[in-house]
């Protein structure tokens, strides 16, 4: 489940394309904020999992909301201003480059990524009373 409501979305758009409120926008654009919402949230988690972020990390991460607005308005980008000539709504909205490098905090604290992922291996195992590890031995 994405950080943000589509609802959100649209009024973060409209209020960055100076409308008065998000209905003001044309209904055209409901289908466009569902789909940028979803890419957006994952986009978010493939990039922090790959991290080695768990799944629990990343929901309790306190710029969710913050980087699912922007990189939604970053996915919305060719179809609400046809085409981005001056490039500043690029610049300040796609910030996927971010989500590489940027220290994940939750409540307020850096966390580090949690999850173990295995090294590729092979060998033979070796099981002692529900202890497995690898059989050094050959």
């Amino acid at each position: 489940m994405a950080f943000v409501t589509d609802a959100e979305i649209k009024q973060y758009l409209a209020d960055h394309l100076g409308q008065s409120a998000y209905g003001n926008l044309e209904t055209r654009y409901d289908r466009l904020i569902t789909r940028a919402n979803t890419a957006a949230y994952n986009l978010i988690l493939t990039t922090l999992n790959g991290r080695g972020y768990t799944a629990a990390q990343i929901a309790a991460w306190d710029q969710g909301a913050e980087f699912n607005l922007d990189l939604a308005c970053c996915y919305l980008l060719p179809s609400v201003k046809g085409g981005d000539d001056d490039g500043v709504w690029r610049e300040r909205f796609c910030r996927k480059d971010e989500l590489a490098e940027i220290a994940v905090l939750v409540s307020g604290e850096v966390v580090n990524p949690e999850s173990s992922q295995a090294a590729v291996s092979y060998g033979n195992m070796s099981r002692t009373d529900d202890v497995y590890s690898r059989d050094t031995e050959w």
